[in-house]
């Protein structure tokens, strides 16, 4: 059985005995101080008073240290020449730590201090997301050696709050090892002494904080996220309708997959909550509407291209687009922007041959057309016969499809469009090669092929074109209705609102 001791390390966890004060530049200062020591400097003249305390404490109870993980900060440490990082990361804080445990008596004892890197920035809600799922968790404390038959105490006072939380998070929903305790270290500045306190965990979880985190997982579309985080935090002003709001971020994940049927299905499940909600009727509506455009779009109904239950559809489909560009993914807006455009050209090139041609087209996936067209080439008009007999067998659905809407009156004009031009360039310059070479993609390889004003050309051009007023996003709107909605019953639990935007 071996005692385990995981802190966390912030700005004032490393100081000098004499002065008791934070370090200016806390990083650089750090490293400095590791240096000194590595060469012989005198450690009495350095203080860890948070960490010592900790120890003190454990051995004062006879539960003697064996070895301690450290998780520490290294921002942009990637950067040529960036050997500290930010100025409060904590990296040479952490080293002179594993110094003053392992080559001194400063603690008293000497034990083992092992560190683990926090990737990413600690401050952001998103970028520490990992903590909870990937590090704090049984399979990677396994992985650092911890068994069954040992025994855990943290302590996550020091560092950013979003950093801590999560690891608090992690820690509260453990069930390994067979012990475990946490405990937060208070510094008192009138007698110059840190005060231990056991504590449960979800004392330390700030409900505020948490919310927000689930707001921020909201607004991202991490669907997954947001519905394990809300299983795992005890949240009492949602014990009326815990259920129903983690079958709600369900129903908003299909949304967003465009699979309107189950969310319909999820829908009936929320029948009860939710009832007097405003948000409850309109998102009836929304997917009502979106599903039956869906089945105009597969059955090829003869209204499809001009039905109202189409624009909708291509609406949400813009803005799930343009959700990728505002937030600057830019992989994902390469991707779904191409099968955007190729819907565009779908959509389209139906209406240009027919209806009720194009659902002769047997094939499962509705593709080779010109192979499809060649086989009805008798009944074709002669401006469609000259498009198929000058077709490439080598050639892609999309181009031919592309070169079927330039020979057609109604369609021209959108397939010889700058819009047009520039996304097939884009989807050859940078979809192609990002798929075969698995390349990233950067925002100046977008804005050089498609402009800074692209979301309000590409608007501009479905509202000509298919008489679509694409307006703001739906989907974004039932998102906020709900987070709302919980702000709303958090105010009545906590006398405070999370929304401060």
């Amino acid at each position: 059985m071996r005692r385990w001791v995981i802190v966390t390390l912030g700005a004032s966890d490393i100081q000098y005995s004499s002065e008791k004060q934070r370090l200016a530049d806390y990083a650089e200062h750090c490293e400095m101080i590791y240096n000194y020591l590595q060469q012989g400097g005198n450690y009495q003249e350095i203080d860890a008073p948070l960490l010592k305390a900790l120890v003190s404490y454990l051995v004062g109870r006879n539960l003697t240290p064996d070895r301690m993980l450290v998780y520490y900060t290294l921002q942009n440490s990637e950067q040529p020449g960036n050997t500290h990082g930010h100025p409060k990361d904590t990296y040479w804080a952490f080293r002179v730590i594993q110094y003053l445990a392992q080559e001194t008596d400063f603690f008293g004892l000497r034990f083992p201090v092992e560190g683990v890197h926090v990737q990413g920035n600690p401050a952001d809600y998103i970028e520490m997301l990992h903590l909870y799922k990937d590090v704090m968790t049984v399979e990677s404390l396994r992985s650092m050696g911890v068994r069954d038959e040992d025994e855990l105490y943290a302590c996550f006072t020091a560092g950013a709050p979003t950093m801590t939380h999560y690891l608090l998070m992690g820690f509260s929903a453990l069930n390994f090892p067979r012990r475990r305790e946490c405990f937060t270290v208070q510094h008192n500045n009138v007698t110059n002494a840190s005060v231990i306190r056991p504590l449960q965990v979800t004392d330390l979880l700030r409900h505020e904080d948490t919310f927000r985190l689930l707001k921020k997982l909201l607004e991202s579309r991490q669907f997954n996220e947001a519905s394990l985080l809300m299983s795992s935090i005890s949240f009492t002003f949602l014990d009326d309708c815990r259920d129903e709001a983690k079958d709600w971020i369900k129903l908003l994940h299909e949304r967003y997959l465009f699979c309107f049927g189950r969310a319909l299905h999820i829908l009936g499940r929320c029948q009860s909550v939710f009832v007097g909600e405003n948000f409850l009727d309109r998102m009836k509506r929304e997917l009502e509407m979106l599903e039956r455009g869906m089945k105009k779009y597969q059955g090829l109904d003869e209204d499809t291209a001009s039905s109202l239950e189409l624009k909708v559809l291509m609406s949400e489909y813009l803005h799930k687009v343009l959700f990728f560009w505002d937030s600057e993914q830019w992989n994902e807006f390469t991707y779904v922007a191409s099968s955007f455009f190729e819907w565009v050209i779908q959509v389209a090139f139906f209406d240009a041959i027919g209806y009720s041609l194009a659902r002769q087209n047997t094939d499962e996936e509705r593709k080779n057309w010109g192979q499809f067209l060649k086989r009805q080439y008798v009944s074709l008009p002669d401006w469609l016969k000259s498009v198929v007999d000058n077709r490439n067998e080598k050639g892609s659905d999309r181009i031919f499809c592309t070169n079927v809407l330039r020979q057609h009156d109604k369609w021209k004009n959108l397939a010889n469009s700058d819009w047009f031009l520039q996304m097939e360039k884009f989807y050859s310059d940078i979809r192609n090669i990002r798929v075969h070479q698995l390349q990233g993609t950067q925002r100046e390889d977008v804005i050089q092929l498609l402009g800074s004003d692209w979301p309000q050309k590409t608007k501009a051009v479905l509202s000509e074109y298919f008489a679509i007023e694409a307006g703001t996003s739906k989907f974004k709107k039932a998102i906020q209705d709900f987070i709302e909605f919980l702000n709303k019953k958090f105010v009545r639990q906590y006398g405070v609102s999370t929304i401060t935007e």
